[in-house]
């Protein structure tokens, strides 16, 4: 029994404290999001959807896929259909709804297939329960399929992502080529005021075209920093959870899997399996580093914590 536990300890440690970083990290990074999003920031679509995404982040990633794919259905919105009709308040509240949904209705078989698991250990032996797939289902095709169906559906969720960020991507390079013209064109009709001496008409559309200009230029650039970050956010999410359908598909179908490996090999894999709990901690990091807004009124906080202190 006692090397039993040992052989565990040495298993366990590393995920203990991996959970333990995850846990802490995750909660205060997604309160301060949920804080500066919620009370300092202006209410707008994108934001409610990062506001979602982070309660969600404080409970489970399990509805990660139909987020991302609603976040990148607004950034193509915005970017390549800047001209079109744009996704409402509330229809962005409607599609973290929908997705929420989806993502009860996905785990609910896990409710019906995982449960006690029986482990004969070689140790004088000793049986372990273990939550995992029930005995019932031990070399059975149901987890196998599930599992699969998880990982499809993540591979189908991902492409569309892939496949609408490469929109994105040709479609700011497009308007940075357009964008370079006009700036072109404005300082050739300013430089022809300077030189000709013409009517207050001709002054004011030129500065009016300017104007235009700027604002065409500054709304790119905030969609373009919008993309940017959604797109990071797709990214640590997809490579998050490829380790743990990786570990997942191999432990089932292959048979005695974790038996056959060291106490260090074991916590490795175990550590993949526990993959995913990056998602609990990731995003705040991404908006620290790539919002400048929230980045400052994370200062301002911290400012006024220590002042009180």
């Amino acid at each position: 029994m006692e090397e039993i536990r040992d052989e565990n300890f040495e298993v366990v440690i590393p995920i203990v404290v991996f959970s333990v970083f995850t846990m802490t990290a995750g909660t205060l990074g997604n309160c301060l999001v949920l804080y500066i999003y919620k009370f300092k920031y202006k209410q707008s679509n994108h934001r409610y959807f990062i506001l979602c995404l982070a309660v969600c982040d404080l409970t489970s990633s399990l509805i990660g896929v139909p987020f991302l794919i609603a976040e990148m259905t607004l950034t193509y919105l915005k970017i390549c259909k800047a001209n079109g009709k744009q996704m409402s308040y509330n229809n962005a509240r409607n599609m973290c709804y929908v997705s929420i949904i989806l993502g009860i209705l996905f785990s609910l078989p896990s409710a019906l297939l995982y449960g006690h698991n029986t482990v004969h250990t070689e140790i004088n032996n000793i049986t372990v329960l273990k939550c995992h797939y029930l005995d019932t289902y031990k070399n059975h095709f149901l987890p196998l399929m599930y599992q699969s169906f998880l990982a499809l559906w993540f591979i189908a969720g991902m492409s569309t992502v892939c496949a609408c960020y490469s929109q994105i991507v040709c479609r700011i390079k497009t308007q940075n080529v357009t964008q370079s013209i006009i700036c072109q064109c404005t300082r050739t009709s300013n430089l022809m005021i300077f030189s000709d001496d013409v009517s207050g008409r001709s002054n004011q559309n030129t500065l009016t075209r300017t104007v235009i200009s700027y604002r065409r230029s500054n709304s790119a650039t905030k969609a373009y920093r919008l993309a940017k970050m959604l797109f990071i956010i797709a990214a640590v999410f997809l490579c998050s959870y490829i380790p743990y359908f990786a570990v997942s598909l191999v432990n089932i179908a292959k048979t005695n899997f974790l038996r056959s490996l060291s106490p260090v090999e074991t916590s490795v894999i175990v550590v993949c399996y526990k993959s995913f709990l990056i998602n609990y901690f990731a995003n705040p990091i991404v908006y620290a580093i790539l919002d400048g807004a929230f980045r400052a009124e994370c200062q301002n906080l911290f400012s006024r914590i220590i002042k009180i202190r």
